[in-house]
C-alpha cells in the first residue's frame, strides 16, 4: 500500500478509531511500538532508555539467531537479516544501526569460532554488512567510537580469510 492509498483509508476515521488500529498494529508489530516510543519521545532520557532497551531485545534477537545452541537450534541467518534490514529501514539512528550491525557481525564471528563453521554465504554476508557498517562509521565521523571493535574484527577477518577492509 502507498502512501496515499493509506491516507484516504485513514482520513475518514475518528480518534477511536484511529486508536484501535495502532493497538492492532502494535499487537501484530511490536517493533512499530518501539520505533514510535523512540521518536515520539520530548525528553531526551527517555529516548536515550527506549534506545538502550531496543538494542538489549535486538541483540536478543540476533543471539538467538545467529548464536544458538546447536544441539536445539539451527543458524537463522535469513531471520537475522531481515531483523537488520527492518533495523536499517526503520532509520532510528546512525550510530543505533551501526551498533546493530557490528552486533550481527560478532554474533556470526563467535558462531564460526566456536563451531568451526564455514559457509560463503554467511562469510558474504558479514562482508557485505562490514562494508556497510564502515561506511556508515566514516560517513558520521564516528571511528574514534568504534575503532577497537572495528580493529577486532578486521583481526577476525585477516584470520578466518574474509575480507574487512
Amino acid at each position: 500500500m502507498n502512501l496515499e492509498h493509506l491516507e484516504s483509508r485513514i482520513k475518514g476515521k475518528n480518534a477511536t478509531e484511529l486508536k484501535y488500529l495502532l493497538m492492532d498494529v502494535f499487537s501484530k508489530f511490536p517493533e512499530v511500538k518501539d520505533y514510535l516510543d523512540i521518536i515520539t519521545s520530548t525528553n531526551k532520557k527517555e529516548t536515550q532508555q527506549n534506545l538502550i532497551s531496543l538494542e538489549k531485545t535486538y541483540k536478543t534477537k540476533f543471539t538467538k539467531y545467529l548464536c544458538p545452541n546447536i544441539l536445539e537450534d539451527d543458524l537463522d541467518l535469513e531471520k537475522a537479516i531481515n531483523l537488520l534490514l527492518s533495523i536499517r529501514k526503520s532509520n532510528i539512528n546512525k550510530k543505533f544501526t551501526i551498533k546493530c550491525e557490528l552486533f550481527f557481525i560478532n554474533c556470526c564471528k563467535d558462531f564460526i569460532v566456536n563451531y568451526g563453521y564455514f559457509d560463503e554465504d554467511l562469510y558474504n554476508t558479514m562482508e557485505e554488512i562490514f562494508k556497510q557498517s564502515s561506511k556508515s562509521i566514516f560517513e558520521n565521523f564516528l571511528q574514534n567510537e568504534f575503532k577497537e571493535e572495528i580493529e577486532n574484527l578486521i583481526q577476525f577477518g585477516n584470520e578466518y580469510g574474509l575480507e574487512f577492509d
